[in-house]
């Protein structure tokens, strides 16, 4: 497959599809990464007053600062991030060497750690998913616990990128984690291991039929090898139908989506194209000769859906006739190349915008679906730790996240904005009671961390998910 994308990246212009970061979960935080082309770390500049100022400016402040920050930053790559920050584009930046390093190895098709996927809560890292393959799982962790220690040093305040750095490291290394399962604390020895982030697949039952689902979390090196091993099972399985899930899929290599792109199209058709900044326009068109085809087909989105995964989804709705479901993604219609610097950075720069292959940008304007479906959006939530009990009458984002939840698990209540009304806390009692917790009506740390669980896993399970089951209502 690496040789395949660097052969790719000889036929094209070395770019990338980066998308938004979500938070730090297996679909987000650091997952969204750019490939490191064949770029040589020596660029040749011809002297003019802006880059001779610029040194003058540099060489000022290198010898003469007073740094009184703290930070432990280095002048020189807080220079360079602020040079790219002022440039007031949100997807061109500097990283430094270890901020690379760590941002390629996040998201490389395989990375090492426990199987799960995590957002950051005010105890630690909560989990919204645990792979079935990943040794979490295998050790007892769920949706909705959360991670509050490792190695007996709290996840309490930490960043994402921290966080991440303490669950994942050294293929077969052991590590102790503490996590809240329903409140109460819990400890647990787990082996960390190589992991495959990026597709999982499996074959639904609508009745007489068998439907395909293709679940692609991010756009690594081997995202187009594993959905090609799943689209020649399903077709060895007589599957007809295909639902494909890229919610909060937030990009990853281009070259990843055209090869994805690729297995559902016949070679030389246009699957995108890019204008670069002097208007030059690069038509990017499938070179596989062997193709799947599926009678039904809808592509799941929501508004964490962006870049590499846009392209896809727009293309499969332009070209192959995947009905788009969900809600309005998240549109990133521009493209990002990335070149290695001397100091062992990387700077990565907007180079070129894209369009789908009927020409049509959805840059700051996303994919609008065929069929919208609304649902409770972890992005939406306020879902940090109850640390109070709160009655009728009370009003905040705890409560409409409460309301949100007790809705989502099937509970009436008769608003969603967060004020604490009678209903409200009749739908609670309901829950208390399904639950086994002390019948109250008031909504306090326990009631928290038992709804949730709950919701966590009614999400996992697709129990909770108005947008597939709508996908499969068109199976």
């Amino acid at each position: 497959m690496e040789r395949k994308i660097i052969e790719h990246l000889k036929k094209h212009m070395t770019t990338i599809i980066v998308g938004i970061v979500c938070l730090a979960l297996g679909f987000g935080g650091g997952y969204v990464v750019f490939y490191q082309p064949h770029v040589t770390t020596t660029v040749k500049l011809k002297e003019t007053v802006d880059n001779k100022t610029l040194r003058q400016v540099y060489s000022i402040l290198k010898d003469k600062f007073v740094d009184t920050t703290g930070s432990k930053s280095s002048i020189g790559d807080r220079m360079i991030k602020g040079l790219t920050s002022g440039l007031l584009d949100p997807h061109t930046s500097y990283m430094t060497k270890k901020e690379a390093e760590a941002f390629t190895s996040s998201i490389s098709g395989n990375y090492v750690g426990i199987g799960v996927a995590y957002l950051v809560v005010n105890e630690g890292a909560m989990i919204t998913d645990a792979f079935s393959a990943g040794n979490a799982y295998k050790a007892g962790l769920r949706p909705g616990d959360i991670i509050t220690d490792v190695d007996g040093v709290s996840l309490k305040g930490k960043s994402s990128d921290e966080m991440q750095d303490m669950i994942r490291g050294e293929e077969d290394s052991s590590v102790n984690f503490s996590y809240r399962h329903l409140g109460k604390k819990k400890n647990v020895h787990i082996k960390r291991t190589q992991a495959s982030s990026g597709v999982f697949s499996k074959v639904l039952k609508s009745g007489k039929k068998k439907v395909g689902y293709l679940q692609i979390t991010t756009f690594d090196d081997e995202t187009g090898s594993t959905c090609e091993t799943a689209l020649s099972a399903f077709e060895d399985q007589n599957v007809e139908d295909l639902i494909i899930d890229v919610r909060n899929n937030g990009g990853g290599y281009v070259n990843a989506a055209e090869d994805t792109l690729s297995l559902f199209n016949p070679s030389g058709t246009v699957l995108y194209s890019t204008k670069d900044r002097k208007g030059k326009v690069d038509h990017v068109k499938d070179s596989d000769r062997h193709y799947y085809t599926f009678k039904k087909k809808a592509i799941i989105v929501n508004g964490q859906t962006a870049s590499a995964a846009e392209i896809l989804a727009g293309s499969l709705q332009e070209l192959n006739g995947f009905s788009i479901i969900g809600s309005q993604t998240y549109g990133k219609g521009t493209m990002q190349a990335e070149v290695p610097l001397s100091n062992g950075g990387v700077l990565k720069y907007t180079c070129a915008t894209w369009y789908t292959a009927k020409g049509k940008s959805i840059n700051h304007k996303g994919l609008t679906p065929d069929v919208k479906v609304n649902s409770v959006d972890m992005d939406t939530l306020d879902i940090k730790q109850v640390s109070k009990t709160y009655k009728v009458g009370a009003m905040n984002t705890k409560i409409s996240a409460m309301e949100d939840m007790l809705k989502a698990l099937g509970y009436h209540v008769d608003r969603t904005d967060g004020y604490f009304s009678n209903q409200t806390s009749k739908a609670l009692k309901a829950f208390q009671k399904k639950s086994h917790l002390k019948v109250t009506g008031t909504y306090g740390t326990q009631d928290y961390y038992y709804l949730i669980y709950q919701f966590m896993n009614a999400k996992a399970s697709h129990s909770y998910d108005p947008e597939f089951k709508k996908a499969q209502s068109f199976m």
